[in-house]
């Protein structure tokens, strides 16, 4: 929406340029609906893999962090932050860790038929390549690196048969099966947001899912004695499938549906969150 200054500049673009009509749409349009996108923002979101087993239940592989009494009670009033102990509060910080995002890229297979003339190339098919990387700020004590290390162990332990999935998983006759039977317990979802100035608006929607870390970045952790820097951990995901929403088309509208039920059901404010 072009300001008053704007749209006046518009009229009198339109008077000076009258017999001119290429570049009278192109001024008028310059200075009543342009504008660039330069300081939008993109967070990105994850709903955490189920990890089903017994023996991941509940942070039971988290070792128990010692506090004092009073971070006890700064806590409980809700002054100080909990401690992040669960894939779930993992999830609920990662758009804070997560600083830069390289989706799937989508190519368009081409096929050619030939004739006497030559050759004739057409669309065949739409693919989406099967990776993506995310890249970390990490914190002090490790956030990130922790909760990816337990997601790759839990994958270990699946493989080697120390620990078997929930139930409903494996078992096509179990009640809950219907959602959950064939399916991968670690596996997760992403969904990366565009939102314009004002972060309450969306403009772009995309989501990955079946994703689950195919790397380490171990030596990124680490890093060098001669440096003390801010650790940046890069790490790259299998993609099963991305699928795009932009603000003003139907076609794939159902994911802004999606993204606005799971922003209510994890970060919706409560009354309730000043009494805790």
């Amino acid at each position: 929406m072009g300001s008053l200054v704007t749209l006046g500049l518009a009229k009198l673009v339109n008077l000076m340029l009258a017999d001119n009509g290429p570049l009278k749409k192109f001024y008028n349009y310059l200075y009543t609906e342009y504008n660039p996108d330069v300081t939008g923002y993109t967070l990105l979101f994850m709903i955490p893999p189920n990890f089903s087993a017994a023996e991941y239940d509940d942070g039971k592989k988290m070792m128990e962090q010692g506090s004092s009494m009073f971070d006890t009670v700064l806590q409980y009033m809700d002054v100080a932050p909990e401690p992040i102990a669960t894939l779930k509060d993992f999830s609920k910080v990662y758009p804070f860790f997560a600083s830069d995002f390289t989706p799937p890229q989508t190519e368009i297979q081409n096929a050619q038929v030939q004739s006497r003339t030559g050759a004739l190339a057409y669309a065949a098919d739409v693919i989406e390549t099967e990776t993506v990387s995310v890249q970390f700020i990490e914190a002090n004590p490790l956030v990130v690196y922790k909760f990816h290390l337990l997601w790759v162990q839990y994958i270990r332990d699946i493989l080697l048969g120390a620990i078997k999935p929930a139930a409903k998983y494996i078992d096509p006759d179990n009640e809950d099966a219907d959602d959950c039977y064939g399916t991968q317990d670690y596996l997760a979802s992403f969904y990366v947001v565009k939102y314009i100035l004002d972060m309450k608006e969306i403009s772009y929607i995309g989501k990955c899912v079946g994703v689950y870390p195919l790397t380490l970045p171990s030596k990124d952790l680490i890093g060098s004695r001669l440096t003390n820097e801010i650790t940046m951990l890069p790490f790259e995901y299998t993609c099963i499938a991305y699928r795009e929403y932009v603000e003003g088309l139907k076609t794939n509208s159902w994911l802004k549906t999606e993204f606005e039920t799971f922003m209510t059901e994890n970060f919706e404010f409560s009354w309730l969150d000043l009494i805790k």
